[in-house]
């Protein structure tokens, strides 16, 4: 069973050279890993969202990296927790990125969520 402790952002780099009229159109990555620690039962979920002006990223870009800690118990499978963490996660990064947007000036970008299923999922190994 998964437990939320707390999160953090890790970095944030943002640019903004836009002229206050212009109109752009974003384009989103996001991208949700994690890693596992089952002696001290916790894992570790990183997000990374990168926000870029399609026509010119050089205008308007942002790279924000949240992680998050949450408890495990040793007999978890990796895959539910993968899913579970950033079901867990999700809302505060999400929360994050538009409070950023509008402490910059800028309407807030309220992040679409991802529907995860397990099975798409691929593990690669523990911390320990």
């Amino acid at each position: 069973m998964i437990k939320f402790q707390g999160y953090q952002v890790e970095s944030l780099n943002f640019k903004n050279v836009e002229e206050k009229d212009d109109k752009i159109e974003l384009g989103i990555n996001s991208t949700h890993s994690v890693s596992y620690n089952y002696d001290e039962e916790i894992c570790i979920g990183r997000d990374t969202i990168t926000i870029e002006d399609k026509d010119d990223p050089d205008k308007f870009s942002m790279e924000v990296v949240v992680l998050s800690k949450f408890s495990i118990d040793r007999t978890d499978n990796q895959k539910t927790l993968h899913v579970e963490s950033y079901k867990e996660a999700f809302p505060f990064v999400r929360t994050t990125v538009a409070a950023i947007m509008m402490n910059c000036g800028m309407q807030p970008l309220y992040l679409p969520p991802v529907e995860m299923k397990e099975e798409d999922v691929v593990v690669s190994g523990d911390m320990n």
